[in-house]
């Protein structure tokens, strides 16, 4: 199991820990403009969205925690947002029908990842049917 982002700013190196916030915020920010995927996937798939949403959970009580991981990642959304504006725009413009395929290869390319995380060993095929209605 991966550590914990709480665990992880006791480390000695809290740049290298802000950075992957940084980027896994700028991922979640690049979701609004894919359809198909929301942000909680890719907070999932990094590993974040237990500690974020308990970061907000929690936040008046662990205030200063709760802030160093969520500034950077607000910060990686917002980045990731105005990069969609100024650049996402005139991508869907000029390279729609490539983007397409971008959009359904990310789709497709999450599955596996997904799947892998929430199939327990005890489960059977008749607990994936609904999933695939």
């Amino acid at each position: 199991m991966a550590p914990s982002l709480w665990d992880l700013y006791k480390e000695e190196e809290p740049l290298k820990n802000k950075l992957s916030l940084l980027a896994a915020g700028f991922v979640m920010g690049l979701t609004f403009w894919i359809p198909g995927v929301n942000s909680a996937t890719v907070g999932v798939i990094s590993n974040i969205y237990r500690e974020t949403v308990a970061a907000i959970a929690n936040i008046r009580e662990y205030f200063s925690q709760s802030v160093k991981l969520l500034l950077p990642l607000i910060c990686g959304v917002a980045i990731a947002i105005f990069f969609g504006v100024f650049v996402g725009k005139n991508l869907l413009s000029d390279f729609e029908i490539p983007l397409r395929y971008f959009f359904l290869g990310t789709v497709l390319g999450c599955l596996p990842l997904l799947l892998r995380q929430i199939i327990k060993p005890q489960w059977t095929i008749w607990c994936l049917i609904p999933l695939a209605v």
